[in-house]
């Protein structure tokens, strides 16, 4: 029993530390996004889908700007290598000039020392969503 007390402490440091790191990465992609900081955003992206962000990025220009994003809630596996981050997100989208806001649902992998947007729902960047 003495052992087991070691490995659940250490295992709540590890998801307390996975959850601080989560939240610190997408308030970075947040943050990127808001100063379309696109490069820097994509450094969170997976790989896998990078390369169709920024396609879409430079394609759109200017005409994407992304107002205001706040974290609503946060849902972890039980694991600590999955998470679903829900977001309140408002853009304007050229040549619309009409804010719209949306509900946005943001899958974070931990890739590493850090965490990988997989995909989101909900926003303004298809390429980034659940094939269906």
């Amino acid at each position: 029993m003495l052992l087991a007390l070691p490995l659940l402490a250490c295992s709540h440091a590890a998801f307390e530390a996975g959850a601080g790191q989560l939240k610190s990465d997408a308030e970075d992609f947040e943050k990127s996004l808001r100063f379309q900081d696109y490069g820097g955003a994509a450094q969170l992206v997976t790989p896998s889908r990078r390369q169709a962000f920024l396609a879409a990025r430079r394609k759109e220009g200017n005409d994407l700007t992304i107002t205001d994003m706040e974290v609503i809630d946060v849902q972890m596996s039980a694991d600590g290598k999955h998470a679903i981050v829900m977001s309140r997100m408002r853009w304007v989208k050229l040549p619309s000039v009409t804010e719209v806001t949306a509900e946005v649902h943001e899958q974070w992998d931990v890739a590493g020392t850090g965490w990988q947007l997989m995909a989101m729902s909900g926003g303004p960047f298809p390429e980034l969503e659940v094939p269906h």
